[in-house]
């Protein structure tokens, strides 16, 4: 019986909450291209952790990171062994790391008792000067990345999505407003020469309709939550790589 061909086989390592030398990661791709598979993910930027040198915001990067010249060199081990990385940058949420120096950057959501309370790990999308430091961020890990194919840029674990109105900035047409930022990154990594992924929880929830480009191919995680849509809502509206 002819086996049908599994065009990508993907590791994907969580370096945002901890650390893994250049050493340990050659390791690892030399094990992977022995068992066949052919992409690396780098998770790089996590609530506890950023772990890929930056020169344009030296001050987020954890204590232990990957230096900008080690990260490259493993980008071409990799390619020796016909393996291709795909950075990892989630946002706007699992920011905890990259924001905690900017609480005015950081997303509100309103308590029980009616207080105005900060979501440390939730980027507020309709704050401009926030969004902007995001899309800064992606400029500079496309340009590390530049021989990459892929760009993985998250959008999971955002929110509650059941309760936009919980939070101020997004009680009016909040999960619009997300899709736009969702869709205005995916547009900004592609136009630098990447096709852009995110996770599945978000999009095509309890039924519903979504906006997302069809220029993004969903990367499908989970359905722990009762809404969120099962894999075949994706596979109807050609989502997936080809």
């Amino acid at each position: 019986m002819k086996q049908a061909l599994v065009k990508e086989r993907i590791i994907m390592l969580d370096i945002g909450r901890k650390y893994f030398s250049p050493k340990t990661l050659r390791q690892l791709m030399k094990q992977m291209a022995l068992c066949g598979f052919n992409y690396l993910q780098l998770h790089f930027s996590e609530n506890e952790g950023f772990r890929i040198e930056s020169h344009l915001y030296p001050e987020l990067v954890s204590e232990q990171f990957l230096t900008c010249d080690e990260v490259q060199e493993l980008i071409e081990y990799a390619a020796d062994l016909s393996i291709e990385i795909i950075p990892d940058l989630d946002t706007p949420g699992h920011m905890a790391q990259l924001l905690k120096g900017k609480p005015e950057w950081q997303l509100s959501r309103k308590t029980p008792n009616g207080e105005n309370q900060k979501v440390v790990s939730a980027l507020d999308i309709t704050n401009e000067e926030a969004v902007q430091f995001t899309l800064s961020l992606y400029e500079e890990y496309t340009k590390l990345f530049s021989k990459s194919h892929y760009f993985h840029i998250g959008a999971d674990e955002f929110i509650d999505f059941e309760q936009f109105e919980n939070y101020p900035a997004l009680a009016q047409d909040g999960l619009m407003k997300f899709e736009n930022y969702v869709n205005k990154v995916a547009e900004f990594v592609r136009e630098r020469g990447f096709t852009p992924r995110v996770w599945n929880d978000a999009f095509f929830r309890n039924g519903g309709e979504s906006k997302l480009s069809q220029n993004i191919e969903i990367t499908y995680w989970t359905k722990w939550h009762k809404n969120m849509a099962p894999i075949q809502t994706f596979l109807n509206k050609d989502f997936f790589s080809a």
